[in-house]
Parts: structure tokens; sequence; C-alpha cells
């Protein structure tokens, strides 16, 4: 399992004149046979194959002749190029200048084929338990509009979009197949979760924004390991899919494709479709004649009375008066301008700003107070001037990292620039001595003009427990006596961690079915109790924040596609061996049964 020879511009089309060649002879199959060999195929190549195949028919030659009549057709057809006009440019490189469409390609194309593969795999009440543990998922930090809806997604698991794909692939690593799997299918359960996860890290490389071009060739080598840790867990959990699936053979060549363009997001066809929405309404009342021009006219028109409405003036000078301006101030007006894609002041929102609580509190001296507890000096505040710890502070909501844009809140988990070191002596030697990873209780916000932010907060310390069965990150809070205050520019991005329900031992808890859900084991919904907090996972595959969390993923099997290409040989062969002899099973007892 390795790319294969470059297909070139030449190589393309002279498999396209071999389809036409033998069609003009009579081979009727010659499309059938060369596309699947060759994987080039052209709509407009297959029609004038078929054109040939019957003007061969008509003419009655023998199979694998050609008359005069058909021979001058198929020139003629030749001489027209039934084939893409790129074909013809002479520096067009079909194999580097048509990037990997991530959007098909990862979410649906490998998520999807885990999603239904996952499906099958899990019996009726085992995918009401999974569906639970979907909607009790944190999505801090993922970048989604709302939280998992864990029981459509089990429901519509055959026609999902790729917006519920994106959330089960940042979800689906951190649940653990015990919780959901028992007996002789909890192996193959977590084989897939293991799947799961290596496809989470490899789409988190995917789906990057920018990288600095200092870390091109480094961040290249990571993708090039995500990609055979993605490939070495399908060979285990799902070997069949490997050579069946074209989108997987393109994602070996995504490392090509990154030095040759840069991150694969911005070629991603998720920007193009999101004005789909844009069109359709523009073309609502089109009578479909010209419907170009419609929407072209109807955009327009948009466009010049958003400028209108935006407070913009017109060639002759004028300018929207005072009472429309008033009346866009109102409830009314700012939804009217939402219509329209103006930023409305509601919906504006400066980074680094923060959102006061309703009666916040202020703290006289609360800094000053914890900065001789030695706080500052543990969780890197030391940065902050002496006025700043003086000052007084006010309890805030939220505030907006720089950097992600993150807007962190109490209860986030946010990834730190500097580490954490621990000064108290451990409780137990199953825990790390320093760590970046803090959870957040509190946000202050000094008054002054530097208007600098303070958290407050609990470092997360890492579990050094050699006996887990997954490729997660585990932490745990440490006591009360080791919280620290650090300065918000420390913060990088927010990290979405769930709650490590194994080591606490989360029970599963049945609830009422929403009343428009079908009375079946499939419309109960089930909520998580949770027996112990303050013990932590996270897989560090967020999307949204994949340009930072790379860093931290570390794999330590050094893989050789190669020796995975044996891996699902052997898989292949195993299964195909367990499929015969269930064969020979089934033809016993029928003859047994005829006797």
């Amino acid at each position: 399992m390795q790319p294969g020879d470059v297909r070139t511009s030449g190589s393309i089309k002279a498999n396209l004149l071999r389809q036409i060649n033998k069609s003009a002879r009579g081979m009727v199959t010659a499309t059938a046979d060369i596309i699947p060999a060759t994987g080039c195929s052209d709509p407009w190549t297959t029609s004038a194959c078929l054109e040939l195949q019957d003007a061969h028919a008509e003419s009655r030659e023998a199979k694998g002749t050609i008359s005069r009549e058909v021979k001058a057709e198929m020139e003629e057809i030749i001489s027209e190029k039934p084939w893409p006009a790129l074909l013809d440019y002479p520096n067009f490189d079909p194999a580097l200048q048509m990037p990997v469409e991530i959007l098909h390609v990862v979410q649906l194309g490998v998520v999807k084929y885990l999603t239904r593969a996952t499906m099958d795999k899990l019996s009726e009440k085992e995918k009401v338990k999974l569906g639970g543990l979907l909607s009790a998922a944190d999505v801090d930090g993922l970048g989604l509009d709302a939280k998992v809806r864990g029981g459509y997604c089990i429901r519509h698991a055959q026609s999902l979009n790729g917006k519920d794909f994106r959330a089960l692939l940042q979800t689906m690593p951190t649940i653990s197949a015990t919780l959901f799997a028992s007996g002789d299918n909890e192996e193959d359960i977590q084989l897939l979760l293991d799947a799961w996860l290596a496809a989470a890290r490899l789409a988190a490389a995917l789906y990057i924004e920018s990288i600095d071009r200092s870390q091109l060739e480094s961040f290249t080598d990571h993708v090039r390991e995500m990609v055979k840790h993605f490939f070495h867990s399908l060979s285990l959990a799902l070997p069949e899919l490997i050579p069946n699936k074209p989108k997987l053979h393109l994602l070996i060549h995504v490392d090509a494709h990154l030095k040759a363009f840069g991150p694969l997001s911005a070629l991603s066809a998720e920007h193009f479709e999101a004005f789909n929405s844009i069109v359709r309404a523009a073309c609502v009342f089109s009578n479909r004649q010209i419907p170009s021009r419609d929407i072209a006219n109807r955009l327009t028109s948009q466009q010049d009375l958003r400028h209108i409405l935006s407070g913009g003036r017109l060639a002759a000078g004028e300018q929207a008066g005072w009472d429309l301006r008033i009346f866009l101030e109102s409830k009314a007006g700012q939804l009217l301008l939402k219509m329209f894609g103006v930023r409305t002041k509601k919906h504006t929102r400066e980074e680094g700003a923060v959102e006061l609580l309703k009666g916040a509190t202020f703290h006289e001296g609360f800094l000053a107070k914890n900065n001789r507890a030695g706080k500052w000096r543990r969780g890197g505040g030391a940065d902050l001037t002496d006025l700043d710890r003086s000052r007084t502070c006010i309890r805030v909501k939220s505030f907006v990292a720089h950097g992600s844009n993150d807007i962190v809140q109490p209860g986030s988990c946010v990834l730190v620039k500097t580490s954490i070191k621990r000064t108290e002596p451990r409780r137990t030697d199953a825990t790390a001595s320093s760590t970046d990873l803090f959870l957040v209780e509190n946000i202050f916000h000094t008054q002054g003009p530097t208007k600098s932010v303070i958290l407050e907060g609990t470092p997360l310390w890492k579990t050094l427990k050699q006996d887990q069965d997954d490729d997660l990150l585990h932490m745990e809070c440490g006591p009360e006596e080791e919280d620290v205050l650090i300065d918000g520019v420390m913060v990088t991005a927010i990290v979405n961690v769930q709650h490590d329900c194994i080591r606490a031992r989360c029970k599963l808890r049945r609830t009422r079915a929403a009343p428009n859900q079908k009375r079946t084991h499939l419309g109960v919904t089930l909520d998580i109790k949770h027996s112990k907090l303050g013990i932590y996972k996270t897989s560090h595959a967020q999307l949204r924040s994949g340009h930072i969390l790379w860093r931290h993923i570390d794999v330590d099997e050094d893989l050789q596609l190669q020796d995975i290409a044996k891996t699902t040989s052997n898989a292949l062969k195993e299964k195909a061996e367990e499929k015969k002899q269930a064969q020979k099973g089934k033809k016993r007892k029928r003859g047994a049964s005829g006797t």
C-alpha cells in the first residue's frame, strides 16, 4: 500500500483512447474492465464508447474486428477530443494540481464509513447507551453551535450531513468501549474507537487554516505519521475498507498536496457550499428562464440595500435619514440588518473583550492578597506589574484568548504557554510534576488602563499510570492548596476535556423519552450521573485548534505503509477463510437436514 505511478495527462488520455478502441471493436465490457484497473473515467468518453458499440453491432462484424465505416466514425470521434480540455493543456499535472478535497474525503468519506461500521457492531441497547454518552459530551472548544444530538445521530446514522459527522468525529474518540460494550464485542468496539481517535487526529491536522513556514517540514512529517497511524488502526478494525474505498487512497497523497497548496482547509468545498442558501434565496422569484441573470440582479439589489442600511451614501450624496437610523437601532432593525448580512452591534465582539456578570463582584486588594500566598510565582503571573496586582478587580463571565479567539469561560480547560511547576510534594507518584493544562474556575478583570485578565483555577496533572487501554491523555485535579493565578496572555487555546467515567465509575440513568419521539427503546434517553469529579481525559483532536494542539500529540510507534499493507492482507485472508468455513458449515447443516 503505497502511492503508485503518478498519473499524467498523457497516461489518462491513453487509457481513455484504449476504451474507445476496444469499444469500436465490439468489446462491450471495455469500459467496465479498464476503469477499475486504471481509475480513468469520463462521461463524454463513456458516451462515445456506447455509440461505437452500437455502430459495431449494426455492422455485424466479428468481435475484435472493425469495419471501415466504424473506423471512420471512431476517427471522427477522436478528432473531437472526447475528454476534458485540461488534459490537452501542456503544463497541467493532474496528480499535483488537483488537491484532496477534505470535506468529501474526511467527513463524507472516512467519518461516514466509521459511523456506519460502528452502528453495525452495536446492538439496539448499546446504541441507546452510545446516544446518551454523545449527548452528555462536553463540546467546549470544539467549535460546535450546540451539544451533540446523540439520539438523532443514532436514529439517522444512514443520512447524516457534514455538520453531524464533524461533531461525531470530535466526540467519539473519548468514549470508552467498556461503558456500552460487553462480552466478545468489547474488543471490536475498542478497535473501532482507536480508528475514530486516529481519524480525529488526522482530521485535526488537515483542517488547520495556517502553518508557519519554519514549521512546514515538521508539520508535514506529523501529517504523514497521522496518515500511517490511521491506516494502521483501520487495518485492525475494518481492513476491508482499505482496498474497496478509493477515497482512502487519496489520503496517502495529502503530504505532497500540503507542500504544494498549503493548508487543505482553504480548498475545502465547505467554503463554497456555504453560499448555497444565499443563491437559493436569490432565485426564489425567478421564472427559471435565465436563472443566472435573475440571481445576479437579486444579489445586486441586496447589495445596494445593504449599503443604504449600513449608512452609506449614494452617488448623488444622499444618505439614509435619521428616522431609518433610529429604526435600525431597535430590535426589529437589528433583525433586519442581520437578514441582510450587516454586522450588528449585538453580534460584534472585539478580541479580548469581556462580558460582565449580572451583579458582578468587586474585590478590593484581592490580587495583592493572593500574591503573598505565592500563587503568582507558580502560575506564571510574575509578568504582571505591581500596579495590576494592587488594583481592584471585577469578576467577569468570559474573555477571548488571543491567537485562537476561543471564548474562555469558568469551567473551561485551557492550554498555557509556560508549564506550571508543582511546588507542593506529590501525594503519589501517579501524577506528573508539571503541566500545561489549567482548569479555569474564576475570571477577573483588573480596573485600570492595562485591563489585565486574571484566571484563577487549578492545574490538571497528567496521570502516569501505564495500565490505560487507550491512547488518550488522562488527568486529575490537585488539592485546593495547589490552585494558582495566571495571566490571561498565557492562554493559547481551549482544550476539550471529558469526564473520565471509567475511572469514576459513573452510572447511566434512564429518563423519559421526548414527546415527539417514538416509544421504542431508541426513543429512550439516558443521562450520565458523574460519581466523582476532578478526573478528566482528552484526545487533543480538535478541528478548531488543530494548528496549536498538533505539537502535543505524541505517537510512539514507528509504522511503515508496507507493514500496514501486510497486516491488511493477512486480515482479509483470515476473514475470507472464516467466511468460507461458515459457508461449508451451512452446507453440512443443509445436507444433514435433507437426510
